[in-house]
């Protein structure tokens, strides 16, 4: 059959319009609380270890050291670290559908597990339930890079992601803000795996039902916003990997390109300074400037609350510059590269100094470092589809693999810096330090080596390969 066949059936291609609200909205919901589960489930652990070792008259309590805490703390990476690019080949061979999925139910029945573990294992058990965590979890942004690969078209790209990835900030904002006041329940810190596990199974089953790998494969998407996507991926030179042949990927050609080692090294660097803030600046905060996490937990979630909002603040700015042409589009992710490197690196030696009586310049200043740091999503995460949409998933694996190894060093680090002088304010001077200079480092490398272009070795489809997608519709 030949694709003017096709048209006759569905009117001319060109003349196809863009829904107004299409079925990939809904699809982008369920994500936002995918991703939501995902980080209460992943970053309310800062606030548990304080409160899990806080006497409470209806829970176990403990008397864990600052260097089983920290064990405690990277404990999800060692899971999270091997699932990366494993996540990322499941989600390109199989879809982002049942490997979302499965995530999702895992990890909400080891979050409903995780207190009788930890009863049963103490501070080990606890690490063996954030290994299973992590494990589960480590699927899930491959899956969502994915996804948004199939469905999402160079213009929505942004709107698409950026809703999707602000989840994590709710997810974020529910872990710091929450967490506390939950422990303080009459279940004690208990409630707060109960919690998690409601949360992830209630997105799982609307996944379960709505979710779809590409819009071929839903049951839900009209046909015309169906034919709208194909079209405008056919107009980019894209293929649709989830009907086509799937393609080894060409790791000796990623690893030779500037623009891909660039972007890789920089995500490595961001981890570290984003795990100190959401891993180690709750204990930095009750130890250093000694504030009640607990009685604080609306104003120790303003930062995170701050750099959801500058999410959105950073999606509606870059739709404007590149609609009036204010800046290319490589314009645009450097700029945001610097915004979530430069302030961030004053922030960071700036905290090291402030007295216990400066409380609220410390959160200002957190505030102001978070928010800023939320541009790093149009900067990086967005730049792994501009390099390769076809390969986006597994790239996001291979990247997340180097992430997730400087968050499992990051609390090994901070520990032997600190050992168990967690009061000396010097030593969190030097934490601060190591954070600055390793962002530095990859915000500069980035600006130099950085671009936009789609990569030579994303092996984009043939105009055979096309018509024979189109004939599938």
């Amino acid at each position: 059959m030949e694709i003017k066949e096709k048209e006759s059936n569905y009117g001319e291609i060109s003349d196809l319009k863009k829904p107004r609200f299409g079925f990939i909205y809904v699809q982008t919901a369920i994500l936002f609380l995918a991703a939501t589960s995902e980080f209460f489930f992943r970053n309310h652990v800062g606030v548990a270890l304080v409160e899990m070792n806080t006497p409470h008259p209806n829970a176990v309590s403990f008397n864990w050291t600052f260097h089983e805490q920290q064990i405690i703390l990277s404990s999800f990476n060692w899971g999270y670290i091997l699932m990366q690019y494993p996540g990322g080949y499941l989600a390109y061979r199989y879809g982002a559908h049942p490997v979302l999925l499965t995530s999702l139910f895992g990890a909400s029945i080891v979050s409903f597990l995780t207190p009788h573990i930890v009863m049963w294992g103490d501070w080990q058990g606890y690490c063996l339930t954030r290994i299973l965590q992590g494990l589960v979890q480590g699927v899930l942004w491959p899956s969502v890079i994915g996804h948004l690969s199939k469905w999402s078209p160079r213009e929505d790209r942004a709107i698409h992601k950026m809703l999707m990835s602000s989840g994590s900030y709710c997810g974020l904002t529910l872990s710091m803000g929450l967490t506390g006041k939950i422990a303080g329940s009459s279940m004690g810190w208990p409630a707060i795996s109960y919690v998690c596990g409601c949360l992830g199974l209630f997105t799982a089953i609307l996944w379960g039902i709505f979710g779809a790998s590409s819009p071929s494969a839903s049951r839900f998407v009209s046909k015309e916003e169906k034919m709208f996507i194909i079209n405008k991926l056919m107009e980019e030179n894209r293929r649709d990997i989830s009907t086509g042949k799937k393609q080894p990927f060409p790791f000796k050609q990623a690893f030779s390109s500037t623009a891909f080692l660039s972007l890789f090294v920089v995500l490595a660097c961001q981890s570290f300074g984003m795990c100190i803030i959401y891993s180690e600046l709750p204990l930095y905060l009750h130890n250093i400037l000694k504030m009640d996490l607990k009685d604080n937990a609306v104003l120790t979630a303003l930062p995170v609350i701050f750099g959801w909002i500058m999410v959105y603040v950073f999606l509606i700015l870059g739709q404007f510059i590149m609609k009036r042409g204010i800046l290319s589009l490589r314009g645009l992710r450097k700029s945001y590269n610097g915004f979530a490197v430069i302030l961030p690196i004053i922030i960071f030696i700036a905290l090291g100094f402030i007295g216990e009586e400066q409380k609220m310049l410390a959160i200002i200043l957190i505030i102001l470092c978070v928010g800023f740091s939320s541009s790093y999503d149009i900067a990086y995460y967005l730049n792994i589809m501009d390099l390769s949409p076809n390969f986006s998933s597994v790239i996001v694996g291979i990247t997340n693999t180097a992430m997730t190894a400087m968050e499992l060093v990051t609390p090994i680090v901070v520990s032997m810096v600190i050992k168990e002088d967690k009061e000396d304010r010097a030593k969190w001077q030097l934490v601060f330090a190591i954070g600055a200079a390793l962002t530095t480092f990859g915000g500069l490398l980035y600006h130099i080596f950085g671009k936009v272009e789609v990569e030579p070795w994303d092996n984009p489809k043939s105009d055979q390969d096309k018509e024979e997608e189109m004939q599938k519709l």
